[in-house]
């Protein structure tokens, strides 16, 4: 009697865990209020850095022939969704409260979870699954940084919710062959590479999705398949005529952070390094690992364990050549080949043991929810940006509480800046944002010299000391020639590009 009553119990615990992960509409309710109660803390975050720059060009130079047309051929980057739209955007909504820009930011974060979870279930044909990898997918620490940095937010859950939309359109289109889905594929394919230049990765993402669902690899290079995948081969060659076109382009990307070195030491640098930061913690990493190579192992899931491992290389193979290292900011869409994988391997081993299936979805939840705890915003990079962010809030709070507003044509003059400062406030940017473009900021020893005014209305002098600012004096503008001449001499201008 005990033990049927126990069996009862179990059975209906089970019923209702099964009904709960089965629920499409629980997953698209829970999702975006887990989403803002697991990251609340990044949204009073202030701009920094490349915000600034960005902020800048939205407020005082935002024209559609800049960003489609000069910046496709002189450009460092070809970002215009990200990088232009996205800021102009906020800035048309929130004005300059970074709150606003970082809900939008978590509301694309939120709708790139529900691809997953709608991904993940079409191609595992479980919702369940799919509702896990969400999960998995959402509570990984290596978002976080996409998310504390506005800038890098935008490209990347931008650039992985449109390439990832794509996909899952496309699948739609070749199970029900319905052209819409296919334009629609093909719309996303667009807005990724207008996103970030990693979408040029988009035709292997639609190469796997033919191979998924295709019925033999001789039916897949037949014609049809061929003719399916010719068009976003055409969008892919986006950012790679760039290159083409502009040779100093190929050159400038050679050096800095995105140095590249086509070695076999590199490879395995990076690839280690995003198979390391797929997980929260070394004791996820290893129960994780042990499983997905269980997964791997497994035979029957073989066609389904290639398609998610093509997933998580198509999101880091535009990286594994940097010389200086793949980022954490990086891995947004290799995430969801790893939450397809470990999905697999969680219906494999269900499979073989049925009567733990709500036991190992307990342990799995537990698992993702308490490392993201210990992981969240613990990360090296993560708490630089912190600490960049923290300077340009109390050098602005600073400046608004110091001087409401500065005239035009107004001169301010940074002594003993640094470069770190000179990057988070992005020249000087930061300061004409939250004033009028029509000041000129000068950072001692730092500034170009072809920067400088010839004239101006009045010389406002700042000294950093300790990581703060401090005013010191005001000069009048028609003493400005006397001023530099001063200054020249005893602290010469840089001639080098910042």
């Amino acid at each position: 009697m005990h033990l049927n009553n126990l069996t009862a119990s179990t059975s209906v615990r089970e019923g209702f865990l099964e009904r709960t992960l089965q629920s499409r509409i629980l997953a698209y309710i829970i999702i975006f209020p887990l989403v803002f109660f697991l990251y609340w803390d990044v949204i009073e975050i202030f701009f920094f850095s490349d915000d600034f720059y960005f902020l800048y060009r939205a407020i005082y130079h935002f024209n559609f022939q800049d960003i489609f047309i000069n910046q496709f051929f002189d450009g460092f980057f070809y970002r215009p969704l990200s990088f232009y739209f996205s800021f102009k955007l906020g800035y048309l909504l929130f004005g300059l409260n970074p709150i606003g820009y970082r809900l939008i930011i978590l509301l694309l974060f939120s709708l790139t979870c529900i691809l997953v979870y709608e991904t993940v279930a079409i191609i595992t044909k479980r919702k369940d699954l799919g509702f896990l990898a969400m999960l998995f997918f959402l509570t990984r620490a290596a978002h976080s940084s996409n998310l504390v940095w506005i800038s890098a937010g935008f490209q990347q859950i931008e650039a992985t919710f449109f390439m990832l939309a794509s996909f899952y359109f496309f699948i739609h289109y070749k199970q029900s062959r319905s052209f819409g889905f296919y334009v629609g594929s093909l719309m996303c394919a667009f807005l990724g590479t207008l996103s970030r230049e990693s979408a040029v990765v988009l035709p292997a993402l639609i190469i796997v999705s033919e191979y998924m669902w295709g019925k033999s690899l001789k039916n897949f290079f037949s014609k049809g398949p061929l003719l399916r995948i010719l068009p976003f081969c055409f969008i892919a060659t986006i950012p790679l005529l760039r290159l083409v076109l502009n040779t100093n382009l190929s050159l400038n990307q050679q050096k800095g952070a995105y140095a590249t070195e086509f070695s076999l030491s590199i490879i395995i640098k990076n690839l280690s390094f995003a198979i390391v930061h797929s997980f929260n913690t070394v004791p996820e990493m290893c129960i994780l690992t042990v499983w997905a190579i269980i997964t791997v192992l497994c035979r029957r899931q073989g066609k389904l364990v290639l398609s998610a491992c093509g997933l998580f290389l198509t999101g880091i193979v535009t990286q594994l050549f940097l010389s200086n290292g793949l980022k954490e900011r990086g891995l947004c869409f290799a995430l969801v080949g790893v939450a397809l994988l470990l999905s697999i391997g969680l219906k494999t081993v269900q499979a073989r043991l049925p009567a733990c299936k709500p036991y190992l979805v307990i342990i799995l939840l537990t698992l993702f929810f308490t490392t993201f705890s210990t992981a969240r915003l613990s990360s090296s990079i993560c708490q630089t940006y912190l600490e960049i962010e923290q300077l340009s809030r109390k050098s602005i709070a600073y400046l608004k509480e110091t001087f409401a507003e500065f005239p035009d044509k107004s001169f301010i003059y940074i002594q003993n800046g640094d470069e770190v400062l000179q990057r988070t406030l992005r020249d000087g940017k930061a300061i004409k944002i939250f004033y009028n473009d029509s000041i000129t900021v000068c950072f001692e020893g730092l500034t170009k010299k072809k920067n400088l005014p010839k004239q101006c209305s009045g010389i406002y002098v700042f000294n950093y000391i300790n990581n703060e600012l401090q005013f010191t004096r005001f000069i009048d503008g028609k003493f400005l020639e006397e001023f530099l001449k001063e200054h020249f001499a005893t602290h010469s201008l840089s001639n080098k590009a910042i």
